[in-house]
């Protein structure tokens, strides 16, 4: 007997309710959680295929058990390491992040050197 796949169990384990998919799985401080590949993980993340735990998942509706795809988003966090290999775009707003973050004066056009501030705070 073969096992059921993430899709199945995901399927198997919401009530479509309007717009929403209403967990009746598995819920740990009060947040939905199933079993992929032995590990407890947010069902999103699961039926997504995200791996990545620099990839935050946001919720967007108010349904507190609300597991539909289509109400989150999804965001990665900043790393520098990684932003200096060249996950991020080398693009000028991006260097001066990183400038910021490594506590450098950053010179640039004033609008950007605005911008730059404003990410690096959400960055630290």
């Amino acid at each position: 007997m073969t096992r059921p796949t993430i899709e199945e169990r995901f399927a198997r384990l919401i009530n479509p309710v309007g717009p929403h998919h209403i967990w009746t799985g598995n819920v740990h401080h009060g947040k939905p959680r199933m079993r992929n590949n032995g590990k407890l993980d947010h069902p999103v993340r699961a039926i997504m295929g995200i791996t990545d735990r620099a990839v935050r998942i946001i919720k967007l509706c108010h349904a507190p058990l609300c597991v539909n795809p289509e109400h989150y988003r999804f965001h990665r966090t900043f790393d520098r390491k990684l932003a200096r290999m060249g996950e991020f775009p080398n693009t000028p707003l991006w260097q001066l992040v990183i400038a910021i973050l490594d506590d450098e004066i950053p010179e640039g056009p004033p609008d950007l050197v605005k911008e730059a501030k404003w990410l690096a705070r959400r960055c630290k």
